[in-house]
């Protein structure tokens, strides 16, 4: 994260972890679909300067008393904020959003388990986007490498059956787990399997292994 830097981030405890580490930082902007208390904070500490632009806000009284006539911040409907032709006309756009699920091809899912619906889509693959097209801008999907109580990985071999595919493997970039980040823009199908797995728990990693010789390159010819 630059000094400079718009940011957009999604709901939950990713995205909060990542805000509470950016107090050091200068001259940040806000621009996203909504936002909650640790924004607050950035702008308290000196690190948030520009304008906050979007949505809805949710969480605490002190968040509703920040920005209740608070000439900071500017609310407008989600099909301005997730325009990407005004996402992309800031520089330096780091998106932080989080999934459940994604592939070794590089299909994130980020609504529904299987067939149940998790939560809506949101505008993650609006900020996607805008993030990768603005000057000097990182899309980055951030999430823990494991779920139900490390059961389960979050990298799998192929996403549940019914799983909706929210970012395309032709859009993702960055990808963050407590093991590393990579970023897939770019790799064949098979270098997207290895990064993946570097960055995946290492109960899961002899199992995805597996799965990656089973990913072929087909010819129609």
């Amino acid at each position: 994260m630059e000094d400079g830097s718009t940011l957009q981030m999604g709901i939950g405890a990713i995205p909060d972890a990542a805000l509470a580490r950016l107090k050091s930082k200068h001259d940040l902007g806000i621009h996203t679909e909504m936002f909650s208390d640790r924004v607050v904070d950035l702008v308290e500490s000196g690190a948030v300067t520009n304008r906050l632009i979007t949505s809805f806000v949710a969480g605490t009284r002190r968040l509703y008393d920040f920005v209740n006539d608070n000439p900071l911040v500017e609310f407008h409907p989600c099909d301005r904020t997730n325009d990407t032709a005004a996402i992309r006309k800031n520089d330096k756009v780091v998106a932080i959003n989080s999934a459940l699920q994604i592939d070794l091809t590089g299909q994130v899912c980020a609504d529904s388990i299987g067939h149940r619906i998790y939560s809506g889509i949101g505008g993650q693959m609006d900020f996607m986007r805008g993030a990768a097209l603005s000057k000097g801008g990182k899309p980055i999907l951030a999430l823990p490498s494991t779920a139900q109580g490390r059961k389960v990985s979050r990298i799998v071999r192929e996403l549940i059956p019914g799983s909706g595919v929210v970012t395309t493997r032709g859009h993702v970039h960055w990808i963050v787990t407590e093991y590393g980040a990579v970023n897939l823009r770019g790799k064949t199908l098979r270098e997207r399997g290895e990064a993946l797995i570097s960055i995946s728990h290492p109960d899961f990693r002899a199992d995805l292994l597996k799965g990656l010789a089973s990913i072929r390159h087909y010819s129609f010819a």
